[in-house]
Protein backbone atom coordinates (compact mmCIF):
# COMPACT_ATOMS: atom_id res chain seq x y z
CA UNK A 1 0.00 0.00 0.00
CA UNK A 2 1.20 3.52 -1.02
CA UNK A 3 2.41 5.95 2.08
CA UNK A 4 -0.16 9.08 1.66
CA UNK A 5 1.75 12.20 2.18
CA UNK A 6 0.83 13.93 5.39
CA UNK A 7 0.94 17.71 5.82
CA UNK A 8 0.25 20.94 8.27
CA UNK A 9 0.99 24.24 8.20
CA UNK A 10 4.58 23.80 9.09
CA UNK A 11 5.42 20.06 8.34
CA UNK A 12 5.51 17.75 5.26
CA UNK A 13 5.35 13.91 5.73
CA UNK A 14 6.15 12.43 2.66
CA UNK A 15 7.69 8.81 1.35
CA UNK A 16 11.80 8.77 1.37
CA UNK A 17 13.47 8.48 -1.89
CA UNK A 18 16.91 7.98 -2.66
CA UNK A 19 17.34 11.94 -3.63
CA UNK A 20 16.78 12.43 0.40
CA UNK A 21 20.44 10.39 1.44
CA UNK A 22 22.19 13.77 1.99
CA UNK A 23 20.28 15.52 3.78
CA UNK A 24 19.08 12.30 5.72
CA UNK A 25 22.56 11.58 6.55
CA UNK A 26 24.13 15.66 6.96
CA UNK A 27 20.73 16.47 9.65
CA UNK A 28 20.57 13.18 11.41
CA UNK A 29 21.98 9.61 10.30
CA UNK A 30 25.52 10.95 10.66
CA UNK A 31 24.89 12.65 14.25
CA UNK A 32 26.01 10.35 17.02
CA UNK A 33 24.03 12.83 19.07
CA UNK A 34 20.69 12.19 17.02
CA UNK A 35 21.51 8.36 17.00
CA UNK A 36 22.15 8.27 20.73
CA UNK A 37 19.41 5.77 21.30
CA UNK A 38 18.78 4.26 18.27
CA UNK A 39 18.79 0.59 17.09
CA UNK A 40 20.89 1.35 14.53
CA UNK A 41 24.66 2.72 14.06
CA UNK A 42 25.27 6.13 13.31
CA UNK A 43 26.19 6.34 9.25
CA UNK A 44 29.81 6.81 8.50
CA UNK A 45 29.26 7.88 4.66
CA UNK A 46 26.60 8.64 2.75
CA UNK A 47 26.51 5.27 1.03
CA UNK A 48 25.29 3.75 4.79
CA UNK A 49 22.68 6.29 3.90
CA UNK A 50 22.01 5.22 0.42
CA UNK A 51 22.50 1.44 1.52
CA UNK A 52 19.95 2.14 4.65
CA UNK A 53 17.42 3.50 2.19
CA UNK A 54 17.13 0.53 -0.21
CA UNK A 55 17.24 -2.00 1.95
CA UNK A 56 14.79 -0.97 4.82
CA UNK A 57 12.47 1.45 3.50
CA UNK A 58 11.63 -0.30 0.33
CA UNK A 59 8.09 -0.37 -0.87
CA UNK A 60 7.72 -4.15 0.29
CA UNK A 61 8.65 -3.42 3.81
CA UNK A 62 5.67 -3.99 6.39
CA UNK A 63 5.83 -0.33 7.24
CA UNK A 64 4.75 2.74 6.49
CA UNK A 65 7.80 5.91 6.37
CA UNK A 66 8.18 9.32 5.91
CA UNK A 67 10.62 11.76 5.94
CA UNK A 68 9.78 15.15 7.61
CA UNK A 69 10.44 18.64 5.92
CA UNK A 70 9.82 21.31 8.03
CA UNK A 71 8.38 24.87 6.92
CA UNK A 72 8.98 24.78 3.26
CA UNK A 73 12.11 22.98 3.09
CA UNK A 74 12.20 20.33 0.35
CA UNK A 75 15.14 18.38 2.17
CA UNK A 76 14.30 16.17 4.93
CA UNK A 77 15.06 16.99 8.51
CA UNK A 78 13.77 13.69 9.83
CA UNK A 79 12.10 10.62 9.71
CA UNK A 80 9.42 8.90 11.40
CA UNK A 81 7.73 5.53 11.01
CA UNK A 82 4.93 2.83 11.52
CA UNK A 83 5.54 -1.01 11.91
CA UNK A 84 2.59 -2.87 10.90
CA UNK A 85 1.91 -5.67 13.32
CA UNK A 86 -1.69 -7.29 12.90
CA UNK A 87 -4.09 -4.67 14.44
CA UNK A 88 -1.08 -2.50 16.01
CA UNK A 89 1.34 0.15 14.71
CA UNK A 90 5.19 0.43 16.10
CA UNK A 91 6.24 4.17 15.91
CA UNK A 92 9.84 5.31 15.35
CA UNK A 93 11.62 8.53 14.52
CA UNK A 94 14.30 10.28 14.59
CA UNK A 95 14.94 14.75 14.01
CA UNK A 96 17.89 16.67 13.41
CA UNK A 97 19.35 18.20 16.71
CA UNK A 98 18.60 21.83 15.47
CA UNK A 99 14.75 21.56 15.21
CA UNK A 100 15.07 19.76 19.27
CA UNK A 101 12.76 21.19 21.19
CA UNK A 102 10.89 22.97 18.50
CA UNK A 103 7.36 20.99 19.30
CA UNK A 104 8.34 19.17 15.65
CA UNK A 105 8.69 15.58 16.34
CA UNK A 106 5.34 16.20 18.39
CA UNK A 107 3.37 17.28 15.74
CA UNK A 108 4.65 14.92 13.87
CA UNK A 109 3.95 11.98 16.22
CA UNK A 110 0.24 13.75 16.36
CA UNK A 111 0.12 13.31 12.72
CA UNK A 112 1.10 10.03 12.07
CA UNK A 113 -1.37 8.99 15.07
CA UNK A 114 -4.42 10.89 13.36
CA UNK A 115 -3.34 9.01 9.78
CA UNK A 116 -3.30 5.68 11.38
CA UNK A 117 -6.46 5.95 13.34
CA UNK A 118 -8.00 5.98 10.05
CA UNK A 119 -7.53 2.53 9.59
CA UNK A 120 -10.80 0.60 11.40
CA UNK A 121 -8.37 -2.04 12.06
CA UNK A 122 -5.77 -0.40 14.13
CA UNK A 123 -6.70 -1.04 17.59
CA UNK A 124 -3.11 0.42 18.95
CA UNK A 125 -0.66 2.38 18.52
CA UNK A 126 3.04 2.54 20.43
CA UNK A 127 6.22 2.96 20.78
CA UNK A 128 9.49 2.63 23.15
CA UNK A 129 12.54 4.89 23.81
CA UNK A 130 15.07 4.11 25.98
CA UNK A 131 14.99 4.80 29.75
CA UNK A 132 17.51 7.69 29.62
CA UNK A 133 16.09 9.21 26.37
CA UNK A 134 13.43 11.84 28.31
CA UNK A 135 13.60 14.32 25.18
CA UNK A 136 11.54 11.22 23.04
CA UNK A 137 9.52 10.57 26.53
CA UNK A 138 7.99 14.28 26.80
CA UNK A 139 7.32 14.16 22.44
CA UNK A 140 4.72 10.95 23.22
CA UNK A 141 3.67 12.37 26.06
CA UNK A 142 2.83 15.68 24.41
CA UNK A 143 1.26 13.41 21.66
CA UNK A 144 -1.33 11.72 23.67
CA UNK A 145 0.35 8.52 24.28
CA UNK A 146 0.21 7.28 27.81
CA UNK A 147 3.44 5.57 29.71
CA UNK A 148 2.53 2.14 30.39
CA UNK A 149 5.78 0.85 32.19
CA UNK A 150 9.34 -0.07 31.47
CA UNK A 151 10.24 -3.28 29.73
CA UNK A 152 13.40 -4.72 30.66
CA UNK A 153 16.20 -5.89 28.77
CA UNK A 154 13.78 -5.06 26.06
CA UNK A 155 15.99 -3.78 23.11
CA UNK A 156 19.46 -3.22 21.70
CA UNK A 157 21.20 0.01 20.63
CA UNK A 158 23.67 0.37 18.56
CA UNK A 159 25.99 1.94 21.35
CA UNK A 160 25.70 -0.84 23.70
CA UNK A 161 26.29 -3.63 21.21
CA UNK A 162 24.61 -6.84 22.37
CA UNK A 163 23.42 -5.73 25.97
CA UNK A 164 19.67 -5.33 25.86
CA UNK A 165 18.51 -1.69 27.72
CA UNK A 166 15.68 -1.28 29.46
CA UNK A 167 12.95 0.75 27.20
CA UNK A 168 9.78 2.72 28.42
CA UNK A 169 6.45 1.69 26.59
CA UNK A 170 4.06 4.59 25.50
CA UNK A 171 0.57 3.69 23.94
CA UNK A 172 -2.23 4.71 22.59
CA UNK A 173 -5.60 2.71 22.24
CA UNK A 174 -8.69 2.93 20.14
CA UNK A 175 -10.65 3.23 23.74
CA UNK A 176 -8.25 6.31 24.58
CA UNK A 177 -9.62 8.23 21.70
CA UNK A 178 -13.11 10.13 23.54
CA UNK A 179 -10.82 9.65 26.86
CA UNK A 180 -10.43 13.79 28.60
CA UNK A 181 -6.46 13.99 28.01
CA UNK A 182 -4.69 14.29 31.74
CA UNK A 183 -3.31 17.63 33.12
CA UNK A 184 -0.21 19.26 31.75
CA UNK A 185 2.85 17.01 33.82
CA UNK A 186 0.27 14.08 34.67
CA UNK A 187 0.71 12.72 31.57
CA UNK A 188 0.62 8.87 31.63
CA UNK A 189 -0.28 8.50 35.39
Amino acid sequence: MPVKTLTTDRLVLRPPCLEDAEALFERYAGDPGVTHFLTWPTHQSIEETIAFLRSKWSPESPKSRWVLCVDGDEAPSGMISAIHDGHTRTLGYALSKTLWGQGVMTEATRLVAEHLWRDPTVWRIDAHTHVDNVGSQRVLEKAGFRREGVLRRAFKIARCGDIPQDAVMYSQTRDDLNRTPAPEGDAGR
